[in-house]
Formats: C-alpha cells, sequence, structure tokens
C-alpha cells in the first residue's frame, strides 16, 4: 500500500486534479433500500439526558471559525465509537460532526463537517446551519451510473484525490483516483459478515441475526492486508436501532474521518 493510502501512517494531501478516469460497469443488482435489508430508520435524535431550559428559535448564528484544526479538540482522539442521530454524527460524548441532509433524502452532493465547540452543546436544541465552507468530504451520486459513488476530500489535510465507492455481489469496493489519467486503485473492501466460527472473526448467528461487537448486520471494513479498519452496524438503545461504527484504535486523524465518511457514503446509498 502506497503512502497515499496507508491508514497507519501520516496524512496526505488532496491532490490538485481530482478528475476520474473511465470506469468499469457496475457489477450487480441495484442496493436494497435501507428499509428494505433491515426494516429500520435511523432514530431522530438521541434520548434527552436532561431536561432543556433552551428558549426554541428559528436558527442558530454563529461566528466563522479562523480554521478547522482547533476543532479536532473537541473529539477525544481515543474515542472509536460513533452514532448516528439524524444528521448529527455523536462520540459517546455528546455530537460530533453534521450531514448536510438526512440519509434518506435525495439530496446530492451529500457532505460531511465537524461541529465547532460553540455548536455542540446546541445539536438536537436549535436548528444549525450547514456551513458549506467547512466540509470535510463531499459525497457524489453521479447520474447514469448505477452503484457506484464519489467522494472528494475538500480540506488540505483531507485524503487526496478521488475516492471511487462501488458495489457488487455483497462486497463495496473503495478506489483511489490519485489525479488525472490515473486508473482506479483499490484500497479496501466493506463486506457484511457473516455467521460463522470465531477463528476468522465472524459474527455470531442469533434467532437468524448475525451480531458481531455488540451490533445486528455488521459490516467489515478492512484494507488491502486484510487488517480491520471499521466494523459498522446497528446497535439497539433508548432511542431506537442506532446505525455505530466502531473504529481501529490504530488510525490517525485523517484515516479516522476518512473512515467515518466512507461509512456515511455507504448508508446514503443504503437509506436513499
Amino acid at each position: 500500500m502506497s503512502s497515499k493510502t496507508a491508514p497507519y501512517e501520516g496524512t496526505t494531501s488532496r491532490a490538485q486534479a481530482q478528475q476520474r478516469a473511465p470506469l468499469p460497469e457496475a457489477e450487480d443488482v441495484p442496493i436494497p433500500t435501507y428499509a428494505e435489508a433491515n426494516g429500520y430508520a435511523p432514530p431522530p435524535g438521541p434520548p434527552p439526558a436532561t431536561a432543556s431550559n433552551v428558549t426554541p428559535r428559528t436558527e442558530v448564528a454563529l461566528p466563522p471559525a479562523a480554521d478547522e484544526l482547533p476543532g479536532y479538540d473537541t473529539i477525544d482522539p481515543k474515542n472509536t465509537t460513533f452514532l448516528l442521530y439524524s444528521t448529527f454524527i455523536h462520540t459517546p460524548n455528546g455530537p460530533a460532526y453534521q450531514l448536510s441532509s438526512a440519509l434518506n433524502s435525495n439530496n446530492s452532493p451529500l457532505r460531511i463537517r465537524r461541529l465547532q465547540a460553540a455548536e455542540i452543546p446546541l445539536a438536537h436544541e436549535l436548528p444549525i446551519r450547514f456551513d458549506r465552507s467547512q466540509t470535510l468530504y463531499e459525497i457524489q451520486d453521479p447520474p447514469f451510473r448505477d452503484n457506484e459513488y464519489y467522494m472528494v476530500g475538500k480540506k488540505p489535510h483531507c485524503h487526496g484525490g478521488a475516492l471511487q465507492l462501488t458495489f457488487g455481489w455483497k462486497t463495496w469496493h473503495i478506489r483511489h483516483i490519485a489525479g488525472p489519467n490515473s486508473a482506479p486503485s483499490e484500497i479496501m473492501t466493506c463486506k457484511k459478515v457473516a455467521s460463522g466460527g470465531g477463528l476468522f472473526g465472524k459474527g455470531k448467528a442469533k434467532d437468524g441475526v448475525v451480531v458481531k461487537d455488540g451490533l445486528t448486520e455488521p459490516f467489515e471494513w478492512k484494507d488491502t492486508n486484510g487488517r480491520l479498519l471499521a466494523t459498522e452496524g446497528l446497535q439497539l438503545l433508548a432511542g431506537g436501532v442506532v446505525p455505530t461504527l466502531h473504529l481501529s484504535a490504530d488510525l490517525d486523524s485523517m484515516w479516522r474521518e476518512l473512515m467515518i465518511s466512507f461509512w456515511m457514503a455507504r448508508l446514503w446509498a443504503t437509506f436513499r
């Protein structure tokens, strides 16, 4: 794996050009909707911890941040668990990221940004405007391409080049396109965990439902060397069935946000 794609090394700068090369046709049948696949929908918000005394208002206006990097202080780098509530991605300590639209909407592109410190206490209490200037990654669903999505980093500390996500025969394939006239190079896959023996880290079936690491309907993200980068699935909490992501503890900050964005891209394709 090259230095641009190794998840355990430093960050890579975003490439100047993001033009994609001609790509092969999608492999298989259309992806089922999230409701068809699982019969679940994401909960609108986390269960309230305490009664809120905030007076409702129509919108929150916050001063723009000078730079996005101080926002890293709002997220514990040791945290490896993320949960999706409506358009906010939470750590166990509270909201951390915002989506530009709900995953079941037909809006394209989908964008993700990190919340600023002043916004965190207001999430789920007041409407928070999505600031496009703070976008980390942008995910596109190009027309006339079935089961094929593209993601591009919008900040210098994001992964460089364009990233292609395609779905075929139970597997998501993620390929990196370094620049103009560059051929896509596979960097990882995402597969649904099947029930089986524990020697290979497979899930255990309970009443016909596969469970792994406390998650039902689990998927595993692995690089081309077979290293586990993340596990995602569903867990039943007080607020309902919550999409959840467990990251490898070895990922650096760039790869953590990259994997969170890949997770959102896959769910977006499934919810739509």
